[in-house]
């Protein structure tokens, strides 16, 4: 018998024939092989896709929060703070209330940021976001001005804002506000470590049309990469320029960082 018959393959004359190890099924085999997010276990560790994204629900880690833009006092007086936070897991993806020379009154519209497998023909899966609906978050400031409605288009969250400021002797106010929608996110890299990647950016138009009496500046915020805004606090009171409305005079925003729950044990 050849020396090679009880390694891999029975020459001619061998009685035995031995057989080569098979990953799927060999607890010793196929260690060394990198897992690719294929729907296979491709380094045979008993999981399928280990490290790779799970289909469903990202998860939002709180992070940064911009300045505030405007004021907390107008006309002498302290104005009412207030919070407004999608509910957890969910994202703002767009905005509601009030306004016409400056912004009366906001509530937030948001979304649940979910993941899906979006080709499985490739050889190793693509993965993007969706938007599912999310309850709103009710309106908080004054009265005055006309309804206004702007929300994100399709699976687009809301990634960053510009605000229009002014000020005269009764302080500074908000005479308008415009934001971003980031759209067609996908999570791209290798199992145990991925990104998160906007792959559009959208303007709204602007909701506000300003004082003619006031001097506007322009002041705009941006959350980091791989992050959407989840929240604003602001704060209400008399208007600069006619202190018997009630406006929102000030703003700030917090973001939270997008990250893809992983396959794990």
């Amino acid at each position: 018998m050849s020396k090679l018959c009880g390694l891999t393959i029975a020459l001619a004359g061998c009685g035995t024939v031995a057989k080569l190890p098979d990953a799927g099924t060999d607890p010793d085999a196929g260690h060394d092989v990198p897992e690719v997010c294929n729907g296979r276990d491709d380094n045979n560790s008993g999981i399928v896709d280990e490290g790779c994204p799970r289909e469903g629900p990202v998860v939002l880690t709180a992070g940064v929060s911009s300045p505030l833009y405007g004021a907390t006092t107008t006309a002498n007086t302290t104005n009412t703070i207030f919070t407004l936070d999608c509910p957890p897991g969910t994202a703002v993806t767009g905005f509601y209330g009030r306004a016409y020379e400056s912004v009366d009154a906001i509530g937030l519209r948001c979304g649940v940021p979910m993941l899906r497998i979006v080709d499985t023909q490739a050889s190793a899966y693509a993965y993007a976001l969706t938007i599912a609906p999310a309850s709103d978050v009710a309106v908080q400031g004054g009265s005055g001005g006309t309804a206004f409605e702007a929300t994100c288009w399709g699976d687009a969250m809301v990634g960053s804002l510009r605000f229009w400021t002014g000020s005269n002797a009764n302080g500074t106010s908000i005479y308008g506000f415009a934001y971003d929608c980031s759209g067609a996110i996908t999570i791209t890299g290798s199992p145990g470590a991925f990104t998160v990647v906007v792959g559009s950016t959208t303007p709204s138009d602007r909701i506000g049309t300003g004082d003619g009496s006031i001097t506007e500046t322009l002041e705009q915020f941006g959350c980091p990469s791989g992050s959407v805004v989840t929240g604003v606090t602001g704060y209400y009171g008399p208007w600069p320029p006619y202190p018997s409305f009630i406006t929102v005079n000030g703003l700030s925003v917090r973001c939270a960082a997008i990250t893809a729950q992983l396959i794990s044990v």
